[in-house]
């Protein structure tokens, strides 16, 4: 959901990574992995939320002429209500 998308070699080492279609360092693929822990809906207050390991841990900054943070958390709300909406 979180627009991630990892190619790997046979080792299981990343070959190539993406993040809503731009590049980004194979280094820094493993800790987007693993920096969302879970994502679940409280039906007593009727609000998504996301396990996870701080702010530096789910934005990952461009550098290539300005400036352009992502926010992973924002990024799989947004996916998970198109997801929910279609059905």
């Amino acid at each position: 959901f979180a627009g991630i998308e990892v190619t790997r070699y046979n080792t299981g080492n990343v070959s190539s990574a993406s993040l809503g279609g731009r590049g980004i360092a194979n280094g820094r693929v493993g800790g987007l992995l693993g920096a969302i822990d879970k994502v679940w809906f409280d039906v007593a207050d009727g609000q998504l939320h996301a396990k996870h390991y701080g702010a530096t841990e789910f934005e990952i900054r461009y550098l290539d002429g300005e400036r352009d943070c992502v926010n992973l958390v924002a990024r799989i709300f947004a996916s998970v209500r198109t997801a929910v909406a279609a059905l």
